[in-house]
């Protein structure tokens, strides 16, 4: 009885953490962190045929913002450091402006 109970358990647990890793977020959520940072919407990457990896930025403060859209699912936000944000984004014109 304890094996089953504790297998089921373990299963839970790892489904749980799964969704946890893909909550999704809503459009309003993801303008709210972007009003609130001052970023801008710059651009997207098209990851795959349903998902789009989406970069906002605000160049004051050099704060770079990522989130990963499929549907009307938002997840994955992730703030940036420049190196990595540079590292996945390069969007035609942006080089060289001030």
């Amino acid at each position: 009885m304890i094996k089953p109970l504790f297998s089921f358990l373990l299963l839970f647990l790892f489904a749980n953490a799964a969704y946890a890793e893909t909550k999704c977020f809503t459009e309003r959520d993801i303008n709210q962190i972007a009003k609130s940072n001052a970023l801008t919407r710059k651009g997207e990457l098209t990851l795959d045929a349903k998902t789009l990896d989406i970069a906002f930025l605000n160049r004051k403060t050099r704060r770079f913002f990522s989130v990963k859209q499929t549907g009307k699912c938002f997840f994955d936000p992730t703030f940036l450091t420049e190196s990595q944000y540079e590292e996945r984004y390069q969007f035609e014109g942006e080089g060289g402006e001030e």
